[in-house]
C-alpha cells in the first residue's frame, strides 16, 4: 500500500510517497501494525516558489544531485510512523 506525506516550507513544498509493510509476530492472534519501508520513500512531486515539478521534470532540469540535496535535508525531518501519512 502507498502512502504519501506533503512537506510544506515558505518556498518548498515536496510531497514523498512511501510503501507500507503489514507486521506481526507470526503466531495466532498476534498484534497487526503498519511500518513503512524506508527503502521506499522517495520524492514524487516538488513545488518551488510556486512552480511545480515532477521528479522527472525536476531532474532533467536541476540535475539529480539536488534533487538528491533535497531528498537529503528534509528526509530526517518525516515521521517514521504510517497513521502520520495519507493513503
Amino acid at each position: 500500500m502507498s502512502v504519501y506525506y506533503y512537506y510544506e516550507s515558505e518556498d518548498l513544498n515536496v510531497t514523498f510517497s512511501a510503501e507500507v509493510e503489514r507486521c506481526d509476530y507470526g503466531v495466532a492472534r498476534s498484534p497487526i501494525w503498519w511500518e513503512l519501508v524506508d527503502s521506499s520513500i522517495e520524492i514524487d512531486t516538488i513545488i518551488i516558489l510556486g512552480v511545480q515539478f515532477s521528479k522527472k521534470e525536476f531532474v532533467s532540469k536541476f540535475g539529480k544531485e539536488f534533487l538528491g540535496f533535497i531528498y537529503d535535508r528534509i528526509s530526517s525531518e518525516l515521521p517514521s510512523d504510517p497513521e502520520e501519512w495519507e493513503q
